[in-house]
């Protein structure tokens, strides 16, 4: 509950696991980058969320709406919000002490554990 730090080893399934949370259910999503010569500035507003992705290759975050591919190079650190067994942001920090926060519409709940 609340907000956790993500180890860099676990950035990839972390972010894949996101991707797939809802199942076919669409999923919507803002971007807001802020920082502290930018001010917050609001990237894009409730688009349907289709992917959030790592590659350790490129060392880049991307982050995929409908009509929106938003990319962070370098990311320092991946927080993502939590309350309960659901998910409401993702907050990526990038080498210039930007955050990129991703808010979701509504929670995405995690999915239920076998066993």
């Amino acid at each position: 509950m609340g907000i956790r730090r993500i180890d860099k080893n676990n950035w990839r399934s972390v972010c894949n696991q996101i991707s797939r949370m809802g199942g076919s259910e669409e999923k919507y999503a803002e971007i807001e980058i802020a920082g502290v010569h930018l001010g917050d500035q609001a990237t894009a507003k409730w688009l349907p969320l289709t992917e959030i992705s790592y590659s350790s290759r490129d060392d880049a975050v991307e982050i995929s709406l409908k009509s929106l591919h938003h990319r962070i190079r370098h990311p320092n650190d991946i927080f993502i919000e939590e309350s309960g067994d659901a998910l409401l942001s993702i907050c990526v920090t990038d080498r210039e002490d930007f955050q990129h926060i991703v808010r979701l519409s509504k929670p995405l709940s995690y999915p239920a554990k076998a066993g």
